[in-house]
Formats: C-alpha cells, structure tokens, sequence
C-alpha cells in the first residue's frame, strides 16, 4: 500500500489542543519487547529482510540475539546468536542484499561472525578470523551485491589500533585489506559508492590530545587507503556520524558543538563522490541540535531530518527535512514537525522513507504533562501532516529506529524511560476517513490501487455522498484495467469528460446499453443499490445463483439475478444485518466501494481481469488501529 505505519496511544491521555479534524496516521498498540527475557540493552539495527518481513538485532546482558516478524506482525522467538556467563562487549550489523540476509557479528574475541537468514533459521557461514580483539564491526553491500565488512583490531596492549575489511560473496572471505592508526576509537561505520570506493568513517579519541580526536573518513580504493580526513571539529558533543550511499557517492550526516564561537551547535552534511568532499554546514542553534536523521529515498537521494530546540524563546522544538540534490546542494528546509510548549526536543529523532515514497519522522519531547512520542506520517507526494502524539506518557524517549515496508506500512522500534517497544501504522490519504467504520478497510485498498485518488484532487473521499452512476462507472473501468473502446454514442455523455473514456468502455463491453432502453446513460444522477449490483453482476460474468431471499427483492425485477448473485458471493448480506436489500436507494461512495472491494475479493473473479486487493485488504496484522492526537 501507499502509506504508512505505526504507533499507539496509551488510553489515559490529557487534553491536546488539536489543529486537525482527523487524524493523518493510525496506529497498532505498542508492544513492549523483551517482557518475556532480560531487558534489551541495546537494539544494534531494524531493517526488512529480502523478502520483507521486520528484522531486530539486539542485546541482552552476555546475549546477543535477532528476532524477525512475521508479515502477521506476530515477532518469532529470538534467536541467540551468542551467550556467555561473563561481561563482553557485543556488536553487531544486519545487511541485506537482493536474495539474503545476514547479521554480522562479534563476541569482544577476534571472531567476526556472519549468520545468514534461512526461511526461519539461522545459519552460520564462514567466520572471519581477526589478528587481534575485534570491539567494533558495521557491514554494507557493494554494487555488486556483496557484503562488506570493516572492523577494528587490537593485537596488542599499547600497540596501535588496525582498521580493516573484507568481503564476502557468500562462500569465502576475500583477503582483508588493513590499516594501522595511532588512536583508539569509539565507533566505526561503512558504506560502498557506486564505483566500488569503500568510505569508512571513525569516532576517535576521547581526549583533546587524541592524535585522531573527533569525526575521521578514510577511503579505500582496491587496497589503497587514504589519509584520514577530519569531518567534526571535536570530539565533545559530537554524536554518531550517519552514513549511507546514494546516486551522487556517500553522505556522512553529523552533528557538533562549537565551543569557540558561544558553545552553539549544528549540524554538518558532508559529501563523497567523483573522489572529492563537499559540506554544508546547517544554521547553528545556542542550544541543543538534534540528530540529524539520514536515510535514503527511492530515488537514491539522501535525505536528513534535523531537530531544533529552545527552551528560552518559546518554548518550542522543530524538526526541519532537507533532501539532497548532488555536492554541496540541499533542498529545504521543510518543517516535518513543529511543537509548542516542548522542552527535551529532539531525542528519538528518526527518519525512513519507504519504496513508495511514504515518509515518517519521529521525535521525542518531554512537557511536564505530556511526555510521549512524536510522528508525522506523509504519504507519496503529499506535505508533512500535523504531528501526532503517539505513545503518550513515554519517558526519556532516546532513540527510535523507524522502517517502512514496500506496502507503505511504517514500523517504529524506540526506547524510552520504560524499557523498548514496537508498533506499526499507516498513513491515512483521506482527512474524513476514520478506524473501525465497515467501509475503512475497501476505501484504503481502492485508493492503493488507483480507484480513487479524493475527490476533485482534495484530501476528502466523502463516504457518505451519495455516488453518481459517472463515478461508479469510472471506478469499475479502474478495476478493469481502464482498456480503450470506440465511443458510446449516447447522447448526454460529454466527448472530453473524467468519465468518457469508462463510459465508452461499459458501453462496448455490455455494461450498460443505456438507461430504461434509451440512447441516454445520465452520468450526473445518483445510481441505486440495484443498479450498481447489475454492473457488478455483469462485470463478472452474469453467473445464476440462488434467490437471495431478501423481503423487497420482487422475483422478476430487472435486478433480481444480479442481486442473487451478489447475496451468493457475499459482496451483499442484506442492509444493516436485516432480511433487506433496499434495491431503489442510492448508494452512497462508503457502500459502493465496499461492493467493489468484495468483488475483487471474491475468488470467482480470478479470470475476468479484475485488479485483485493488495495487502491492505485486512487491517494490518490483524490489530485494530488507532488514531494519533493531533498536536499544535
């Protein structure tokens, strides 16, 4: 589907003062991970496997474990990759390529492991074998769908640190390719460009005397590396520095304090392609800068969130979205979110894009009432939303990992004050849709398959307008597939209308032969229950079926087979669980895509051509959703 995901609200919420009638995202009740075992320590990655289910790679005390969702949104039991009764320190990287899965690993020992995704086992293959300790370990794919991975060794008490990497093309290691530096380090992270440049970037130090102090890059060509660059002026305040390869090489996102110009922060964008670095240096805040988020879209651009805070002048938090266009250009800033009155912005900031373009950001906010988390939710093509508040009365919300799937589905794994949670959501296209109304669920599948884009192009479906038989024409000539025909010839359908083409199509196709026997099809007038079931009837095939049995359905009228049909495939079970059919009221949009979904639904129509539901034809993973609040 083409949107999103996620959360849920805890029940007990204070009042919010709302800039929105509806809610533009529904969420799945959190689910707390890890109540049945020790607490998570750490989540080290959340990604989607190859073939789409959610992946989490985590800690517990001397444990480092994975677990993987089924597409029910049911978790599987973890896995433990590692256990051991005494403290070590565990890392770890998930990597997906076109056809596998793998997690790459380490126990603190001079193991790297790699374990590969087998329908629902875990595999491990070949090893790595390091010279000394290995502490830190990130992996990416290169363009040739391999797996890379770079780590560090320590062979020896005061000897110097080794940076290196290898890859693996799912049988045998290459021969690693290393480096010494004479500093140690905090974090290490990966990324291949295009042309194959391995850009490997470093946290060292811990001191300003620290010979590598701060945020380095090195780059590596076949085995020759570069000299380390400097991308942070310091190591204090300087957070993990984000890395991704898009179309134009490498971006490194990053954020820094400055101490000698009023201790301000900012965040710092930084570029690697063609063998040569281009930065942006964002606006600068006298307090706390947040992030930045990257992440990398469909069209292999990056794109970065970042969040401001102040809490003299407002208070207030905002997170702002730039994309970047090549070098040193960025487009923004766009504001995703934008809340009053918040103090702690900016923690748990994230930031995803699916494949279809859906787009979510998160943050936390902290107010001495209202603490929880925030999301704003966009579908393709669409302006960020109003923020809503999802897990109200979360705590110390710190880091959050947001993935959206191929359906449009956003999920959220975060850690707050209470431990780490999960949840699932999806993007609303239409603002007077609302959850649990028996049309909610055919109105999202219509409009995930192109039946329906809104209403004279708003952001309103209007379910309980009555449907003009222009438009239930239109939709069934969607359903099918919209093929070409030769004119209707009736003389009251316009030659350039939105409903032309479909009705040229009906008419050609035995549809309609027009109404009452005239050469007039009346595409402005409302159309009834019976007249809509008829085309439906036709549309797949015009079987018999057995009376339907309904008190105000005569024997012989004109939609009596039709309406058999319909009760005998289930697209009708009569008006508000009555004995009725009410075949001369009009159908309203709510109940005439209701009918269209069943259709498509049904198992008879597999060979008529008809557009069959997506995965959004049940709600996801089977739980009920619910509606954000809505903040200022």
């Amino acid at each position: 589907m083409r949107w999103l995901v996620l959360v849920a609200l805890v029940a007990s919420v204070v009042a919010v003062p709302s800039t929105a009638d509806a809610a533009t995202s529904w969420w799945t009740p959190e689910e707390r991970l890890g109540a049945d075992e020790a607490s998570i320590e750490e989540v080290h990655d959340v990604v989607l496997t190859h073939d789409g289910r959610l992946l989490l790679l985590y800690t517990l005390p001397q444990s480092i474990r994975v677990r993987v969702q089924s597409r029910a949104g049911t978790w599987g039991e973890p896995t433990r990759l590692f256990a051991n009764s005494y403290p070590v320190h565990l890392e770890g990287a998930a990597v997906v390529t076109d056809d596998s899965t793998y997690v790459v690993w380490t126990d603190g020992g001079s193991t790297i492991h790699v374990s590969q995704l087998v329908g629902n086992d875990w595999v491990e293959l070949q090893p790595i074998v390091a010279d000394g300790s290995v502490t830190h370990v990130d992996a990416a794919v290169t363009p040739e769908g391999r797996v890379a991975v770079a780590w560090d060794e320590y062979r020896s008490p005061g000897s110097s640190i080794v940076l290196a990497t290898a890859t693996f093309d799912g049988a045998t290691w290459t021969e690693p390719t290393s480096l010494e530096i004479d500093d140690s380090l905090r974090e290490i992270r990966l990324e291949v460009a295009d042309d194959g440049t391995r850009v490997l970037t470093m946290r060292g130090g811990g001191t300003t005397t620290s010979p590598l102090n701060g945020v380095y890059a090195f780059t590596l060509v076949g085995t020759d590396w570069s000299a380390p660059r400097r991308l942070s002026n310091g190591s204090d305040g300087v957070e993990r520095a984000n890395i991704a390869s898009t179309r134009h090489g490498v971006v490194i996102a990053l954020r820094e304090r400055n101490h000698n110009e009023n201790d301000t922060w900012n965040a710092r964008l930084i570029t690697f392609g063609n063998g040569s670095w281009s930065t942006k240096t964002l606006p600068r805040q006298t307090l706390d800068v947040g992030g930045p988020a990257l992440t990398v879209g469909p069209d292999r651009r990056a794109q970065v969130a970042v969040a401001y805070e102040d809490s003299v002048q407002g208070p207030w938090g905002e997170v702002r979205t730039y994309r970047h266009l090549g070098g040193a250009t960025w487009d923004g800033p766009e504001i995703a979110i934008s809340v009053q009155g918040a103090h702690w912005f900016g923690d748990g900031l994230g930031l995803a894009i699916g494949p279809d373009g859906t787009s979510v950001v998160t943050a936390g906010i902290y107010h001495p009432e209202l603490p929880g988390l925030v999301a704003s939710v966009r579908g393709p093509g669409k302006p960020w939303p109003d923020a809503g508040l999802l897990g109200v009365g979360f705590d110390n919300i710190v880091e959050v990992h947001p993935v959206i799937d191929a359906d449009g589905v956003v999920h959220l794994v975060w850690k707050s004050g209470r431990g780490w949670w999960s949840t699932s959501g999806i993007a609303i296209p239409f603002d007077d849709i609302q959850p649990g109304a028996f049309y909610t669920w055919p109105v999202l599948w219509a409009a995930d398959v192109g039946l329906t884009t809104g209403v004279g192009g708003t952001d309103e479906f209007q379910p309980n307008r009555s449907i003009t038989r222009a438009e239930a024409i239109t939709t069934l000539w969607r359903l099918a597939g919209e093929q070409a025909a030769p004119p209707s010839g009736f003389e009251d359908a316009a030659p350039n209308a939105f409903y032309t083409r479909a009705v040229n199509w009906a008419r050609h196709s035995g549809l309609t032969t027009g109404v009452g026997g005239s050469n007039r099809f009346e595409p402005n007038r409302t159309i009834t229950r019976a007249e809509l079931v008829t085309l439906l009837w036709r549309l797949d095939g015009s079987d018999g079926a057995p009376p339907a049995g309904f008190v105000d359905v005569a024997p012989t009228a004109f939609y009596a087979r039709s309406v058999n049909w319909a009760k005998h495939t289930g697209i009708t079970t009569g008006v508000g669980g009555s004995n009725r059919f009410e075949p001369n009221r009009d159908v309203t949009r709510a109940e005439a895509f209701t009918f269209v979904h069943r259709l498509a639904s049904s198992t008879d129509v597999s060979a008529a051509g008809i557009a069959s539901p997506s995965a959004i034809d049940e709600p996801p993973f089977g739980l009920r959703l619910q509606p954000a609040v809505p903040l200022d």
